[in-house]
């Protein structure tokens, strides 16, 4: 999620003037338009304060905003849980849940991943062995035709 999806996500109904009022107006309207619309597109990395208030009116981490501003600017970050973990931090209340917490429900996804890609093997396996048993019974007709 980049930096103009995370403000639109959690936006909703307010202005620029509004977001920037709560944050004591800091980042200005125009600079929080910026960052919510892309345009002019974004080519610098926020500095610590405009991280630390658009946290604070977003209601995400500041790790959240970081990642989005990186994304934003193509910068590629890594790590356990990549781009999920980065999109469940990005959703309001989330921010209460401890790492131990997040991990936890990584795993969750990733058992769930797992199982169904298995699921698709085993359904894919069925339906290429259905196949060449459709397909052995053409050649045994054709056989007993040529038999006759």
């Amino acid at each position: 999620m980049n930096l103009s999806e995370l403000i639109r996500a959690h936006k909703g109904d307010s202005t620029w003037e509004q977001l920037s009022e709560r944050g004591g107006g800091y980042p200005g309207a125009k600079r929080w338009q910026q960052y919510g619309l892309n345009k002019p597109a974004v080519k610098n990395f926020p500095d610590p304060p405009t991280i630390t208030a658009l946290a604070k009116v977003l209601g995400v981490s500041e790790e959240v905003v970081i990642r989005a501003a990186a994304e934003t600017l193509g910068l590629p970050m890594r790590d356990e849980g990549g781009l999920f973990v980065t999109m469940m931090r990005s959703l309001r209340g989330t921010e209460h849940l401890t790492d131990g917490e997040v991990s936890a429900f990584v795993s969750l996804v990733r058992v769930a991943v797992e199982r169904a890609a298995a699921a698709r093997v085993a359904e894919e396996a069925a339906a290429a062995a259905a196949e060449r048993e459709v397909e052995a019974g053409r050649v045994a007709r054709r056989a007993a035709r040529k038999r006759t």
